[in-house]
């Protein structure tokens, strides 16, 4: 359908002044009134910047007058709503009688922004009216103290103006205010937002708002559409119960699952908040505040000091039962020791008196045999001395389970001459193994000194000689040898059991029939015999 009217046709013919501006605040056009009230051309104004063609006082660029033109452009460009100017001086071009001349004139100015399809400002339409004569009208009555205050004229004029400066007076202190109020909105640490009717339509967010939800585009939307994510979080049904019921929510440590990238991952959040429902002087509720603060990097570091103080404990119990089982085994050990230093000592004195009491059994044994050759025919006196020689045999084996006994404790070895050794078992051996065995020790001079446990080392040389004696039926010859030996690296290779080097050699021999291959396979067996 044709418009009836010509728009443009309109805005030139227009007796009011008109001028358009873009966001950057430069000339698009204007229409006569405005050029003839300025003395411009357009020509001269289009794309320039309006403080630039019209700078009030250049010797002061942050004049007064230029200060309140600029904040009404700020304020429509950031608010996007009319803004309004009841009073302002500003010198601008004037045609006159004598050409054009620069004057201080009065204006009252409306701003009207006009929006793209976005929703931002693309262009301010600017009005404005010269008022410089009723500002002079006002100052003549002030001047003249009343003498024209019965005219009505005058009276309704003087009336209208003084409103028109208290009202843009006021409204210069709300602003002030406004901005004061919006700067704190903004910088307050905590996230805030304000949200209309009962679709919860975002009317104002701060900067912690926008990061908490990932600075999105939120203005004049309803919550649901802004952040469709959180939809069956609960979030919304509280909005919801808060608006229809008039009872604010408070939440502590409430979890919430944003988007905070278009397209990304979902991430986690944790929120203190409150939902105060806002409240008209007629007691109905146009909508809420929400205010909180974002407590995720104060729960993250709460639950990962958790994990640290179940980890911590973790590792105290764990340390707890290694103490208690390193001290179990501290007194395991000790009563092993104390049982050890027990067995040792009774090893000791086992293996000593059984030495003893063996050397003795062998001196009574032996002389009983002689006994028994010097009564041959007195059978009265060889039933005694056999049930003697039956006890000395049972003591025998008496004393050879206290040495068995005597040998599984450990070694005692000190460093001792062998010859010296064998030299002072001379007489033991003599009456150990009776008259009809001869004795015969070999001792090379320069015998080293070697490392042995005497007691054990005396017991071995003395059982081989009784071994020795019983093979060779009581009659024969002993032959004990002690000497150096160097055993070389050839030797040690088809011996595997010894390695290189010194070592001192002890051998005993007898005139007896000598060892088997078979018994001498098991010759150094524990508890091995070649005899009954």
């Amino acid at each position: 359908m044709q418009a009836p009217f010509d728009f443009q046709k309109l805005f030139e013919l227009s007796p009011n002044p008109y001028m358009l501006l873009d966001r950057d605040l430069r000339y698009v056009t204007a229409n006569a009134a405005y050029l003839r009230v300025t003395a411009s051309r357009l020509e001269d104004l289009v794309g320039r910047n309006v403080f630039e063609a019209f700078p009030n006082d250049p010797d002061d660029p942050a004049n007064t007058s230029l200060r309140m033109l600029r904040d009404s452009f700020f304020r429509v460009l950031s608010d996007r709503v009319l803004d309004t100017l009841a009073l302002i001086p500003y010198r601008v071009p004037r045609w006159t009688d004598a050409g054009v001349v620069v004057e201080d004139r009065f204006w009252s100015a409306t701003h009207t922004p006009l929006l793209d399809e976005a929703g931002e400002v693309a262009f301010i339409l600017q009005h404005t009216v010269d008022v410089t004569e009723l500002q002079q009208l006002k100052q003549a009555v002030r001047e003249v103290g009343g003498v024209f205050s019965s005219s009505p004229g005058t009276q309704l004029e003087g009336g209208v103006f003084l409103r028109a400066m208290a009202v843009q007076e006021a409204n210069l202190s709300l602003d002030g205010e406004r901005r004061h109020l919006r700067r704190l909105f903004e910088a307050a640490p905590g996230f805030m937002c304000s949200l209309k009717g009962p679709e919860h339509v975002f009317e104002l967010t701060n900067r912690a708002y926008l990061q908490l939800v990932g600075h999105r585009d939120l203005l004049n939307k309803p919550i649901r559409e802004a952040l469709p994510e959180v939809a069956g979080q609960g979030y919304f049904e509280l909005l919801d119960k808060v608006f229809t019921s008039g009872e604010p929510f408070v939440g502590h440590g409430m979890r919430v699952m944003l988007q905070r990238v278009p397209g990304g991952a979902m991430q986690e959040a944790f929120v203190d908040l409150v939902y105060q429902p806002i409240v008209e002087e007629d007691g109905r509720i146009s909508g809420i505040f929400v205010q909180g603060n974002d407590i995720t990097a104060q729960r993250r570091a709460e639950q990962e000091l958790e994990r640290h103080r179940d980890h911590l404990e973790e590792l105290v119990r764990e340390r707890t039962r290694e103490l208690e089982q390193s001290e179990a085994e501290r007194r395991q050990t000790e009563a092993a020791l104390r049982q050890a230093q027990k067995m040792e000592a009774v090893g000791k004195l086992t293996g000593g008196v059984a030495h003893d009491f063996n050397n003795l059994l062998q001196v009574v044994s032996g002389n009983l045999q002689l006994l028994q050759r010097d009564t041959a025919g007195d059978a009265k006196a060889q039933r005694r001395l056999e049930t003697a020689l039956g006890a000395v045999e049972r003591g025998a084996r008496l004393a050879s389970q206290l040495l068995a006994f005597a040998r599984r404790q450990p070694l005692e070895p000190t460093s001792l001459n062998l010859g010296r050794l064998v030299r002072d078992m001379d007489d033991l051996l003599r009456r150990a193994l009776g008259e009809d065995v001869e004795v015969e020790t070999v001792i090379a001079g320069g015998l080293w000194n070697t490392a042995v446990d005497r007691n054990q080392l005396e017991n071995v040389i003395l059982n081989l000689a009784i071994n020795a004696r019983d093979a060779m039926d009581g009659r024969g010859k002993l032959t004990i040898e002690a000497g150096n030996a160097m055993l070389d690296d050839h030797y040690a290779l088809l011996h595997p059991e010894v390695t290189a080097g010194q070592y001192v050699m002890l051998a005993i021999s007898d005139t007896g029939a000598g060892m088997t291959q078979e018994v001498m396979e098991r010759a150094f067996e524990r508890a091995a015999r070649a005899w009954g």
